[in-house]
């Protein structure tokens, strides 16, 4: 027990965010030199409950699965072409983070990526040009 008798846990593991990477990765994206800040996927379906007259079943509609991932970043020396209506792009994502002798790696590909919005923000403090876009995706994989 500690001095407030909370019991003393063991440690979960160790791992060092300096040997984090993260990356994105379609045509027209200079990925590690695009200064990317943050960088938000969310992946989801819906459901509809159904119920039947005269019984206590429930049913589940599954619908279609659809996607957004946000992108910020800071706007530098490097240019950014993003995806058309005519064209959606696929984009990469990739990752690791180790530390103490172990590395753990994740990779995702979004599929039929479009951008849904596109802002732009510029604070007196800094005077950084910060851009923030959100692209819509049909699938997602791992």
């Amino acid at each position: 027990m500690d001095i407030y008798g909370n019991e003393v846990k063991g440690s979960g593991g160790v791992f060092n965010v300096n040997e984090a990477i993260f990356t994105i990765s379609y045509p027209g994206f200079a990925g590690a030199s695009a200064l990317v800040q943050s960088c938000r996927i969310q992946y989801s379906m819906d459901y509809r409950d159904i119920y039947e007259l005269g019984s206590n079943s429930i049913y589940f509609a599954t619908g279609r699965p659809v996607g957004e991932m946000t992108v910020g970043r800071i706007v530098g020396t490097t240019a950014i072409a993003f995806t058309t209506q005519c064209k959606p792009a696929t984009i990469m994502i990739g990752g690791s983070i180790g530390g103490c002798g172990q590395k753990n790696q994740l990779s995702y590909t979004l599929h039929n990526c479009l951008v849904k919005s596109y802002g732009v923000e510029v604070t007196v403090e800094d005077m950084l040009i910060r851009e923030n876009v959100v692209f819509k995706f049909s699938h997602l994989s791992m």
